[in-house]
């Protein structure tokens, strides 16, 4: 499944989703606009940077398409990545990978006025107004455009990131992380998946968000990654 409508969802994802748009009022929106898209990928061993990769392809698409939308519909573009995990059955596994994906994407992508969702199988969780949610069915990254002054919220536990988002900025000549032209399949979106893991993408994109999270004063938090080979093995 390669950004599909929410229709294209099994019954019980679609029926998750809905039940979401009840607290997320950005959802009904976008999918009304016909800017909802999921995309269904499995993963298997290194976990975390495949999961990052798939991920940061699907923003760079978002990123063109939203330039290409009138200024009144590009920012209800979103991304959704539904991710089957071969090798992990626990809750705490897909935790860990998406925290560290999200952490990775948010701190690559903030200043380029994006936000991630992450929402692991069988996660407990309330809105922000204390109302349980439901939990997850499938395991769900989510990338759409950060909105000033609704999105604030996101800047609570790392008001550090709020500079980074009134400078952003994504205009015409904002050079793309990564070449998507020609990206239109699964298959293509795994093909390059796999190409950017031979290159060592991940690995500079770490090296990157190092340096970023010293200016953040954030040190130490991708170093607990780096050379973790459990935690990359996953």
């Amino acid at each position: 499944m390669y950004r599909q409508s929410l229709n294209a969802l099994n019954q019980e994802a679609k029926t998750y989703m809905e039940s979401i748009a009840t607290h997320c009022p950005f959802t009904k929106p976008s999918h009304e606009a016909g800017l909802l898209n999921f995309s269904a990928y499995k993963v298997g061993k290194h976990a975390i940077e495949k999961v990052y990769l798939l991920a940061a392809i699907h923003t760079e698409i978002l990123r063109i398409d939203r330039r290409k939308l009138p200024s009144n519909q590009g920012f209800l573009l979103c991304e959704n990545l539904i991710i089957e995990f071969e090798n992990l059955n626990q809750i705490k596994d897909f935790k860990t990978v998406f925290d560290w994906v999200h952490w990775i994407l948010k701190c690559t992508y903030t200043t380029r006025k994006l936000v991630f969702g992450k929402f692991w199988k069988g996660e407990v969780a309330e809105s922000r107004r204390g109302i349980p949610l439901p939990p997850p069915p499938v395991n769900l990254l989510s990338c759409r455009t950060l909105l000033d002054p609704n999105d604030l919220r996101f800047f609570d536990k790392t008001p550090e990131f709020y500079d980074a988002f009134k400078k952003a900025t994504d205009s015409e000549d904002t050079t793309s992380l990564i070449d998507v032209i020609g990206v239109e399949t699964c298959a293509a979106v795994e093909k390059l998946t796999d190409q950017l893991m031979q290159e060592g993408y991940f690995h500079k994109v770490l090296d990157e968000v190092v340096k970023i999270e010293y200016k953040l004063g954030k040190k130490h938090v991708t170093n607990q990654l780096l050379g973790n080979t459990a935690l990359l093995g996953m």
